[in-house]
């Protein structure tokens, strides 16, 4: 009866474990893939509200840019039949709404009397006239780096959707490329645009989650294959593991928050901290089994529980803080992945804890004969350590004057960091869209569209010569800013119309010089393109500002001079302006990331600090205590300065995820060197505690190092530059705890008197 009584509990915990995990296992088949990257923008901003109401007159600024190289020329018959075929092919789709390009934008000429308004490559093109058109198509300012380039040899369509659903803009990519394919070849075109960018946003991220899960399971089995010697080693961290792994990720689905390139970062970050977990555990188990002789049965695991409970809690209440600080953000994506990564790691610390304990209690057996090859003994591995413990006395001061050295330079290479949040640069310089962007923007003009959005308090009030004259120069100015490559009005059409009507003079190209010609104008020629840039009771006009500007403080830049002339142009007017555009978003969330990256780190750490006075009950040793973590923190900020890589929603949570996580091997650290420095001198106590925790941390760290590295695989840049610089950060703590800590410690110890060896 008793023996069977013992049995009952892991048992029940076991059942409720592996029950709880089939219900949560059901619902990571619903969870959703988030498709764009709307989630990246601030929607309570004034920006996003002013753009919502714009899209409502001039619809959405999502595009598809397809351009493409004509031999020897556009204007040829090969280039008339190809602008032609690809426009009705792409046209004939569903859920496109309109092509623009050379066959449907209309060309505005005059011949005598005569005024022309339509494309330059109707149907009935006369091969003859191809030299004539050619010369007026590249005279006329809408069309040029806009449809052709200034060469004459790439021109391009834009295609424009009628849906604004996130699913249907995604069915509609892969039918365009096989248009393409079929009328232009595999190869021979280059798509970009803002409906592009979200389709290999969502490919690669799907693409992320098929490599990342396999490598993590990998690397699990490796890991514990390495460390312990058979199927009791391998399977019972392993079924913990991916318990935790499970739990977490079912909070996706419960919270109802989505994958994308940002929360594919959980799967990695929570196998590491839980595996770490498990190993930690079950060697410790095992140390004591061989040390003191005992079966694995309950008692010895209870002991174990009792000895190891402390400090793993202490770790991932740690962890979980620092998760848990990026909270705070404005960014929902990496708000989300806080969260959920905080309540995760606590997810791994309670499975642990009950799970493991539970199997190992049922299924003893399966631990015969393990061989502990990592953190079991092994006079090599205590060599090194001894090595470690001498080298921190011996060269304390050229540690500390080396540690200083790079404090410098990273703190020199931390001010050459950039923010980035164009999302564009979110893709590797390799990858299909980003290479058709090059293109695009070096032979047209820039993918990046700004708005600036006019609208009057009284009708008709943009049909007053010196109101467009105010319009107009704002468009100067605009078109003389850096990488600024078209700027179109509706003053661009009515100086065409007015050029045509004086047969084609140059010298008429300007504005009419009253209203009524204007409103003449308007009664005579009735132009379908106009309406992108006008309403029809000429109250709100738009500004279309195509750009290359490629970086958020240069977009921002940009955005701040049009902002602040147009405001100067037309102040003491009844016009309302504002700046809008899905390319604005996303240049003002670079703001939101600095501030996310400042508040998140700041919570950190004053939470950790707050916690390791609580631990350690001294405000002393909770500041002291931060030392060794905030070095590799500032290391990281000058190697991203270094090597160029900018701060975005990944890497900007770097630091606040990072301080939570190596925080833990110093609480290992000096909760021990505390206990050791009762008895021993500070030079003997630091290298009893290098040979008691040197195993542990250096292959905890390596674990976390492994678990990160998985996310260089990664075809977004900020995930595959995340991944990296955490790899990189917690081999920096790792140095910084066990070699730079106590040569720092023994210099303390230095200016108060001296040491006891």
């Amino acid at each position: 009866m008793g023996q069977g009584g013992r049995k009952i509990r892991p048992l029940l915990i076991l059942a409720v474990a592996f029950s709880v995990t089939a219900l949560f296992a059901s619902f990571l088949p619903r969870i959703q893939v988030q498709k764009t990257i709307d989630i990246f923008y601030d929607k309570t901003s004034k920006t996003y509200r002013d753009f919502e109401v714009w899209k409502g007159q001039f619809g959405s600024d999502d595009r598809i840019i397809v351009a493409w190289k004509v031999d020897p020329s556009v204007f040829s018959p090969e280039g008339i039949r190809q602008v032609q075929e690809v426009s009705q092919a792409l046209e004939a789709l569903d859920f496109v709404d309109e092509v623009k390009g050379l066959s449907t934008v209309s060309d505005i000429w005059g011949e005598g009397e005569d005024f022309y308004a339509q494309p330059p490559f109707s149907e009935d093109v006369d091969p003859s006239t191809l030299e004539e058109i050619k010369k007026r198509v590249l005279a006329n300012p809408i069309l040029v780096r806009n449809f052709v380039s200034p060469d004459g040899k790439t021109t391009s369509c834009i295609v424009f959707l009628s849906t604004s659903a996130q699913e249907d803009k995604l069915k509609v990519i892969p039918k365009v490329y096989a248009v393409l394919d079929r009328v232009l070849g595999r190869g021979n075109y280059y798509l970009s645009g803002s409906a592009v960018v979200d389709y290999f946003y969502t490919r690669y991220m799907e693409e992320d989650l098929k490599v990342f899960l396999p490598l993590i399971l990998l690397l699990i089995l490796v890991i514990l294959f390495l460390t312990f010697g058979n199927v009791g080693g391998i399977l019972f961290p392993f079924l913990t593991i991916v318990m935790s792994l499970i739990w977490s990720l079912a909070l996706l689905y419960l919270f109802k928050f989505p994958m994308n390139n940002v929360t594919t970062i959980i799967p990695p970050v929570i196998v590491a901290i839980s595996i770490a977990d498990s190993i930690h555990f079950v060697a410790e188990l095992l140390q004591r089994h061989r040390r003191e002789g005992l079966p694995v049965d309950r008692a010895l695991i209870s002991r174990t529980v009792r000895h190891i409970f402390k400090p793993c809690l202490l770790t991932s209440v740690t962890t979980a803080i620092g998760f848990a600080s990026l909270s705070v953000s404005r960014i929902v994506p990496v708000k989300q992945m806080g969260i959920v990564s905080a309540i995760g790691v606590l997810f791994a610390l309670v499975i642990t804890f009950t799970v493991l304990p539970a199997l190992l209690e049922l299924f003893p057996a399966l631990l015969d004969k393990q061989v502990i090859r990592i953190s079991g003994p092994g006079k090599g591995f205590d060599r090194l350590l001894e090595a470690i413990a001498r080298l921190d006395w011996d060269y304390r001061r050229w540690i500390l004057a080396l540690a200083g050295l790079l404090v410098i330079l990273s703190v020199w290479g931390a001010f050459r960091i950039r923010t980035e949040t164009i999302m564009i640069n979110y893709f590797k310089k390799d990858t299909e869209v980003y290479r058709s962007t090059v293109f695009i923007q070096d032979n047209l003009g820039g993918i990046h569209f700004v708005n600036v959005s006019l609208r009057a308090k009284r009708s008709s009030a943009f049909k007053d010569p010196d109101v467009l004259k105010r319009l107009e120069r704002l468009e100067t100015f605009a078109r003389g800013l850096p990488k600024v490559d078209k700027v179109i009005t509706v003053n661009e059409y009515l100086k065409l119309m007015n050029r045509a009507l004086h047969g084609d003079d140059p010298a008429y190209y300007r504005l009419p010089e009253k209203r009524s010609t204007i409103e003449q104008y308007l009664l005579l020629y009735d132009i379908e393109d106009m309406q992108d840039f006008v309403n029809e009771d000429w109250d709100w006009v738009n500004v279309q500002i195509r750009t290359s500007e490629n970086s958020s403080l240069g977009l921002m830049r940009l955005i701040d001079q049009i902002r602040q002339k147009a405001q100067e142009e037309f102040s003491g007017s009844d016009v309302d302006v504002s700046v809008v555009g899905r390319s604005v978003l996303e240049a003002e969330t670079n703001q939101l990331v600095t501030q996310g990256q400042i508040q998140s780190l700041g919570l950190a750490f004053l939470l950790i600090f707050l916690l390791m006075f609580v631990v350690f009950r001294s405000w002393k040793i909770g500041l002291l205590s931060m030392f060794p973590n905030v070095l590799p923190l500032i290391f990281n900020f000058g190697i991203m300065g270094w090597l160029g890589i900018r701060l975005d929603s990944a890497t900007s949570m770097i630091s606040a995820v990072g301080i939570g996580i190596i925080v833990d091997d110093t609480i290992h650290f000096l909760h021990s060197l505390i206990e050791h420095r009762r008895v021993l001198g500070l030079r003997s106590a630091v290298r009893s505690v290098l040979l008691e925790k040197g195993r542990p941390i250096i292959f905890t760290s390596v674990i976390l190092f492994c678990g990160f590295v998985i996310l260089v695989t990664s075809r977004f840049s900020p995930t595959s530059a995340f991944g990296m610089l955490t790899s990189v950060l917690m081999i920096s703590a790792l140095v910084a705890d066990i070699v730079i800590f106590p040569a720092f410690l023994y210099l303390l110890a230095e200016i108060r008197g001296g040491t006891r060896s």
